[in-house]
């Protein structure tokens, strides 16, 4: 459709053949006079806190992205993912960068824009034009639509189970402390099993590999194992998975919400301190899932929802209430779009 004949190059693992070098580093300096007592902590340890990616490896990561063979001279770059998760693909986009060719960047998850965090991304900065789910936030910001969605249809079966999708833990960069907010989440994930035990049989959880591989498995171990419930361990296609459910239930601020809002499948969600990442500009959008029971403030209203239309959730979710406040939610935040042609036309600006 772009008029080119396709090519793939695989991702590959990074090679560190270099080993931490003292005496290299020794001979950095960031000295600078400055009352700002923080800029002097940073000058200091950044010799020694540097990765390996940016100082004795770099020589070699560079010849490893070269022998890929990625073009020289593409008339842009477009990229969902590269740019963030890999370390090769980073090194071939600031040559490109140094070119003044021109990088657009694509919307690859949630909270981009609803999420206090988000302003401060550095793709904002390096890319030319950014595609985004439906969100206009400035004008590098073009309108796109939920890619995740492309050629996926609305399906989830009435009398399914409840699918209960948990968020990921780990380390990653955040303004919230982060092991706080995954013990809340998963708190939150138990007790809603133990108030829904007449619908145990009714019950899946879908895990995120992470519970098994960050902490050395604390979450799964202490929290999952011994569960008395079916458990997808990351294994399965979750639209497969969505397929058999009639309600899917998030105990974050999810990808997989946008993806079930955009395909108009039934889900719910509840999470502590509902406002607390979300920017302030965007907390009505979020109020209007609350007064559509999607989102709940409050745990107990969760439960009541969830028994009240557990036999009939269709009641709720096509109600014209709930539809058109998902429309309204989707309309500037998370379009829908089956035409590959629409994502054609934006990269051919």
């Amino acid at each position: 459709m772009l008029g080119q004949i396709p090519k793939f190059w695989p991702k590959e693992v990074p090679k560190y053949n270099k080993n931490y070098d003292y005496n290299l580093r020794k001979k950095i300096s960031l000295k600078k006079d400055t009352e700002d007592k923080f800029e002097s902590f940073i000058r200091l340890i950044l010799p020694d806190a540097l990765p390996l990616f940016v100082l004795e490896s770099f020589k070699d990561l560079e010849k490893q992205m070269t022998d890929k063979n990625f073009p020289n001279n593409p008339s842009k770059v477009f990229t969902c993912y590269g740019y963030a998760y890999d370390e090769l693909f980073k090194i071939y986009l600031s040559k490109i960068k140094e070119k003044k060719i021109p990088i657009y960047i694509g919307q690859h998850g949630n909270n981009y824009f609803t999420s206090i965090d988000t302003k401060y991304l550095s793709e904002f900065n390096i890319c030319d034009k950014f595609i985004s789910w439906g969100a206009k936030d400035n004008k590098k910001t073009v309108q796109g639509f939920n890619f995740n969605t492309l050629n996926k249809q609305r399906d989830y079966k009435i009398n399914g189970n409840l699918l209960i999708v948990c968020k990921a833990v780990g380390t990653d960069n955040s303004p919230l402390e982060r092991n706080t907010q995954d013990e809340k989440s998963t708190d939150i994930v138990i007790d809603l099993i133990k108030r829904l035990e007449d619908k145990k049989n009714f019950i899946k959880i879908r895990l995120h590999a992470t519970h098994f591989e960050q902490f050395n498995g604390y979450y799964y171990q202490n929290y999952f194992k011994n569960l008395d419930v079916e458990k997808d361990l990351g294994k399965k296609n979750i639209f497969k998975l969505i397929k058999k459910s009639r309600v899917v239930f998030f105990n974050y601020d999810s990808t997989g919400l946008l993806e079930n809002l955009s395909l108009n499948i039934p889900s719910v969600c509840f999470w502590q301190d509902t406002y607390l990442h979300i920017d302030e500009q965007y907390i009505n959008k979020y109020k209007k899932l609350i007064e559509a029971k999607i989102l709940f403030e409050n745990f107990e209203d969760l439960i009541a929802h969830l028994n009240k239309y557990w036999d009939n959730i269709d009641q709720w979710w096509l109600s014209p209430n709930t539809q058109n406040i998902v429309r309204e939610f989707n309309k500037d935040l998370n379009i829908n779009s089956q035409k590959l042609t629409d994502l054609v036309k934006i990269l051919k600006i």
